[in-house]
């Protein structure tokens, strides 16, 4: 075990990037940033505690995912790396080998992110009796995206827990310079990504909690949500984040539930054709797009055959 926590601060800083030792923790970075109106492209929603590396590592969406997708895609530039046979560069398609790759390719000494302009978006929440009011309002976010920063889709149930306000069936939560709803005080910290399941875990009204979290495509979101409410009602809580890869609108779906009702759940999203095991220690059963995980795969039989880097978390 290497502890990586006093590796930490900035390296280099210009105008549209940022070098990183690992162990800096993303919410000193953007405080840092912000002393020049800049914060990252995209960074982890639970930036609070998240370091550079551990976001590198076990990380993928986040704040901004909705206007660029994952942090590979734009957000990550460069990295460093050491391994058992190299110690490498990486760039373009290459710096995918260390993308939620937990570690098994190299322990990043340097990563160097995107920025941009720090904004001003107004946090607002849409409420909708049904799934066409959804729907209508993601057709008006969708048509001009970099306009909204964050969009999160939840059910009555899972809203009016962590709020503490009172919702409707449905709740679109935006943060956005398009005024389209009721504006809302700041949530996003409890809400986004996995700090809903992560909140659950000692909040939840399931005596025997348990919970899922998956991509989806937005139609199929929506139609898989309103099966699983029909059938559960208050049984189950739903919550989504919107983001946009490559150039389809896709959701960070997590269904939380007592575990009894998940042989249900998990039989209806196999129906749609959604599965991976998310609890899995081995990265290739959950890693979501193949071809980071042929990248993932490529880099480890050259810097790691030995696999001597978190042993046994990739097949290879």
């Amino acid at each position: 075990m290497v502890d990586i926590k006093d590796f930490k601060g900035i390296i280099e800083l210009n105008n549209n990037s940022v070098s990183l030792f690992p162990g800096t923790k993303i919410i000193d970075v953007l405080k840092e940033l912000e002393n020049d109106n800049k914060e990252l492209m995209v960074f982890p929603s639970s930036y609070h505690i998240a370091t550079v590396g551990g976001y590198i590592g076990a990380g993928n969406v986040g704040i901004g995912a909705f206007q660029y997708g994952y942090f590979y895609h734009k957000a990550l530039l460069s990295a460093k790396i050491i391994s058992p046979k190299a110690e490498v560069e990486l760039r373009g398609d290459d710096i995918l080998g260390i993308a939620q790759a937990a570690g098994t390719t190299g322990v990043v000494t340097r990563a160097e992110f995107s920025t941009v302009n720090k904004e001003d978006w107004e946090e607002q929440v849409v409420f909708c009796k049904d799934i066409s009011c959804v729907m209508s309002t993601m057709k008006l976010l969708l048509s001009d995206p970099m306009k909204t920063r964050r969009v999160t889709i939840e059910d009555y149930d899972t809203f009016t827990r962590v709020t503490s306000k009172d919702g409707d069936r449905w709740n679109v939560i935006l943060s956005s310079k398009l005024k389209l709803g009721t504006r809302i005080d700041k949530i996003f910290d409890t809400i986004a990504f996995a700090a809903i399941y992560v909140y659950f875990n000692r909040k939840s009204p399931f005596k025997n909690y348990h919970y899922e979290a998956k991509l989806i495509d937005l139609k199929s979101f929506l139609e898989i949500s309103t099966i699983l409410k029909n059938k559960l009602g208050s049984s189950i809580m739903i919550h989504g984040d919107v983001m946009i890869i490559k150039s389809q609108p896709i959701v960070y779906s997590v269904f939380m539930s007592d575990v009894e009702n998940f042989d249900l759940i998990m039989s209806i999203l196999r129906d749609y054709g959604y599965y991976y095991n998310l609890h899995s220690y081995q990265i290739n059963d959950y890693h979501e797009d193949p071809y980071v995980m042929q990248k993932i795969i490529e880099l480890k039989r050259k810097v790691d055959p030995l696999d001597i880097l978190n042993r046994g978390k990739v097949r290879f």
